[in-house]
């Protein structure tokens, strides 16, 4: 199996026709481990990018949210706090 997961930013630049990565000198300890599979949105009016969960190396099902925020270029592990709805009855 050649799978190969990856965890970096792209851009796209229509005006110029150019790609560009985002947050490259960031520290791999500071950002989502690499995963497949996981939800993105944006949010802000463009200004973050949030990510949830997908499967990472040998299908580990990942439940972390990410935010990466595109003017410094930052990911920020955000605290997820347990649904209280959850617990109503079906």
């Amino acid at each position: 199996n050649n799978l190969m997961l990856l965890n970096d930013v792209w851009r796209y630049q229509p005006e110029s026709n150019n790609w560009e990565v985002l947050g490259e000198g960031t520290d791999a300890m500071d950002r989502p481990t690499t995963r497949e599979g996981m939800s993105m949105v944006t949010s802000d009016k463009g200004l973050n990018a949030l990510i949830f969960g997908g499967i990472g190396y040998g299908y580990v099902p990942m439940n972390d949210v990410w935010r990466f925020t595109m003017s410094t270029e930052t990911w920020e592990l955000l605290e997820v706090v347990e649904d209280s709805n959850k617990k109503r009855k079906k």
